[in-house]
């Protein structure tokens, strides 16, 4: 590459590595195929906006449905399980991999990553199973 003044040249070379003096053939064809593409490309018909779709107008009577609360769900459960049982076996993972003589801090947080971890992933879990409301 040359750069002369504020232009940028690109040049190829030849087989010994000299420079040659005309553009490499690479970039000219890689911009003969960028001008090809952008003159020929289209929108392809699925980007196309068609006025088919019905549109539903919010009235008074579909207000209360949107704003239902939605079904309880054992998120909580699956957090509290999730979260004691990870924090605890990180925590006991942590403190045997410790080799200094003051373990606790490293213990503590390791566990608490832990718990954290598993509240997050039992809660996740817990949530799609819905409680089941015992009123007839």
């Amino acid at each position: 590459m040359q750069i002369t003044g504020a232009h940028a040249i690109i040049y190829g070379t030849d087989a010994e590595g000299r420079p040659r003096d005309e553009l490499s053939p690479v970039i000219l064809r890689a911009s003969f195929l960028i001008l090809l593409l952008s003159a020929v490309a289209t929108t392809a018909p699925a980007q196309h906006l068609t006025h088919d779709f019905q549109s539903f107008p919010a009235t008074p009577k579909a207000t209360p449905r949107l704003m239902a609360t939605p079904p309880t769900t054992y998120w909580l459960e699956g957090g509290l399980i999730g979260g004691i049982g990870l924090g605890v076996l990180s925590a006991y993972e942590g403190g045997r991999w410790c080799e200094s003589s003051d373990c606790t801090t490293g213990t503590l947080t390791v566990g608490l990553l832990g718990a954290g971890l598993g509240f997050t992933v039992g809660a996740l879990i817990g949530g799609q199973f819905p409680k089941h409301n015992n009123e007839p």
